[in-house]
């Protein structure tokens, strides 16, 4: 690396931790997010969810949200707050963090659905709780590819508080379908969401830093078409 014209690193924030400790200035480090592919995630287009939708245009996110409700078995209701994460179900996730607060936000009629596998112990923790409250939390140990689209689309947010992550996907994928992504300030997530500030309405995502139970309920209408608008292409 000291020898390279230039460094190149996943993101921004994840670069000095990719620099040797003697580079030279003149390596030119740069460091870039990750694309999403939006030729196949895109609420206007994707085949796999109930309805397609846009940001001028909310009804189809609503249906979606009834679909998703149904398909994991929860209560329907249009104004619960669903949170959706797909992911591998391992301590980097962050998921250790949830332990001791999923009990107090399904307490609080938040509903949670999960798709994705990994550490024993990560998923018999969701399946125990999803046994408790089969009507707040729906779990599925695997991943399917449809589902995973149609939790993009149905849910109100998407979980994403991973302890480190170089770039990440899925909170790119959130912001195309208007489901505000709460992530941790970290790596590619730090540099691709913007935290909610309730003096603008402009923001894309909470940043659940240190404080990630008490901030789901804030109002997230606004964010969805901030979000949705600024990653459709509209002006």
């Amino acid at each position: 690396m000291n020898r390279a014209d230039g460094l190149l690193a996943q993101t921004p924030t994840v670069l000095p931790s990719c620099m040797p400790p003697r580079a030279s200035h003149a390596a030119s480090p740069v460091g870039i997010l990750n694309g999403a592919g939006y030729e196949i995630w895109d609420p206007r287009v994707d085949p796999f969810i109930a309805q397609n939708y846009d940001p001028r245009n909310l009804s189809g996110k609503r249906a979606c949200k009834a679909d998703l409700q149904r398909t994991f078995g929860l209560r329907e209701d249009p104004e619960v707050p669903l949170l959706g994460t797909v992911s591998r179900l391992v301590s980097q996730k962050g998921f250790d963090l949830l332990e001791g607060i999923l009990d107090d936000l399904l307490r609080r009629g938040v509903q949670l659905v999960v798709l994705g596998s990994g550490d024993r112990k990560c998923q018999d923790f969701f399946q125990r709780a999803a046994q408790r409250d089969p009507a707040r939390l729906g779990v599925r140990i695997a991943f399917e590819e449809a589902l995973a689209h149609k939790i993009e689309a149905g849910a109100d947010m998407f979980l994403m508080p991973s302890l480190y992550e170089p770039s990440g996907l899925n909170q790119l994928y959130s912001l195309k379908y208007g489901t505000i992504p709460i992530v941790r300030a970290t790596g590619g997530l730090k540099d691709s969401v913007e935290e909610f500030d309730p003096r603008r309405d402009e923001a894309t995502a909470f940043d659940s830093t240190g404080t990630m139970a008490q901030r789901f309920w804030r109002p997230w209408t606004a964010l969805w078409r901030s979000s949705a608008k600024r990653n459709s292409g509209e002006p």
